[in-house]
């Protein structure tokens, strides 16, 4: 993609307005819903007898279908209006099993996590917490150095 003062002027207000009608559309839908979601599913929690494990594992499950999936259609839907082109369906696609590589790998080791620690305080899970989900970051990040993979997202997103 061009920088912005590369772009023609047509380019520009293509650009203002499908991003701002994008980040809207995906606020509504997307942030909106799910930001009510996690505060009814966390105010019911209770400090000193929850495991937080299973719950953020739920967490990462319901945000990928409610929020990803959705968000990642609409931004694809965004983005091909503002390059003028085609609704590439590979890009969601990419999206997806970027995404659900992270949140698996998060619920695994949030789950193993659970096995060996789940009667702990909460003061000793919040730091596994970060440790488990900073092992499926790193794993994503990982698997998106290597070579063939990096060379099959330059492909699907020129």
């Amino acid at each position: 993609m061009k920088r912005l003062d590369e772009m023609t002027e047509e380019e520009q207000k293509r650009f203002v307005r499908w991003g701002v009608l994008t980040v809207i559309i995906t606020f509504i839908l997307v942030i909106i819903p799910n930001l009510v979601l996690l505060e009814s599913f966390f105010s019911g929690l209770n400090p000193e007898t929850a495991s937080l494990f299973p719950n953020i594992g739920v967490v990462l499950s319901v945000f990928y279908v409610t929020a990803f999936l959705p968000a990642s259609v609409i931004s694809e839907f965004g983005r091909s209006r503002i390059l003028n082109r085609s609704f590439r369906l590979r890009n969601i696609l990419v999206f997806w099993v970027i995404f659900g590589e992270f949140c698996l790998i998060g619920v695994a080791s949030l789950s193993l996590f659970n096995v060996f620690f789940s009667n702990t305080s909460v003061w000793v899970q919040t730091p596994l917490l970060s440790i488990g989900l900073s092992i499926s970051i790193l794993v994503t990040v990982a698997t998106l150095k290597v070579k063939r993979f990096r060379n099959y997202l330059k492909q699907a997103f020129s």
